[in-house]
């Protein structure tokens, strides 16, 4: 369960989706990220880094049971302001 948001509002020029790959760790801090092509659909850099980004700044609930790491996919909507 997420229990931390960054701000979404960000400098970005299309309507897009970036799937994200994460590593989140026992305390809830995601501890890498990585583009996952499938489910991304577009090829802009700049839109990549900001997913990238806003991914890493995400913070998760404890699970002292859990697993030491989890993986799972996090996809950003970009909408366009108009």
């Amino acid at each position: 369960k997420i229990t931390r948001f960054p701000s979404f509002e960000d400098d970005f020029s299309e309507n897009a989706k970036v799937a994200v790959d994460i590593k989140v760790d026992l305390n809830g801090n995601v501890i890498s990220a990585t583009i996952q092509p499938r489910g991304t659909t577009t090829i802009n850099a700049s839109m990549k880094a900001i997913a990238l980004r806003k991914a890493r700044q995400l913070r998760f609930n404890t699970d002292e049971e859990g697993a030491a790491e989890q993986l799972g996919t996090i996809s950003f909507s970009f909408r366009v302001k108009q």
